[in-house]
């Protein structure tokens, strides 16, 4: 019995010892976790604060084409108008000619077309 009480007690301060000898590996390997951890937190953060970044020229972009379409939509406005005054003009131009003969569907035909070029 006192052999077994000894074979036991040498069992238990060599299972001491081993693990006494294995908390200093898995305190570096905590600490090495916890360093990837915050190394993985700071790349996180810097990704997040490039997407915001990305974010906001985005929105500028954005901003400038809607602003450069409404340009685009005012300038083929105004060309439709200086066509149609062209066409408008070209019509006065020869309305003198119409009205001196004696056509009257024409005449009608080309007060049509004039009433229709100023709506």
């Amino acid at each position: 019995l006192q052999l077994l009480a000894e074979d036991i007690s040498v069992s238990l301060e060599d299972h001491s010892r081993q693990a006494l000898q294995r908390i200093p590996r898995a305190l570096g390997e905590v600490g090495r976790v916890k360093d990837d951890g915050l190394m993985l937190q700071a790349n996180t953060q810097a990704i997040v604060q490039k997407l915001v970044e990305v974010e906001a020229t985005s929105a500028r972009s954005v901003e400038l084409l809607a602003s450069v379409d409404a340009v685009k939509l005012r300038m083929e406005s105004a060309a439709n108008t200086m066509s149609e005054a062209s066409g408008l003009a070209e019509l006065m131009d020869s309305v003198e000619e119409v009205f001196a003969g004696s056509d009257l569907k024409l005449m009608a035909n080309t007060l049509a077309r004039m009433r229709r070029g100023l709506k």
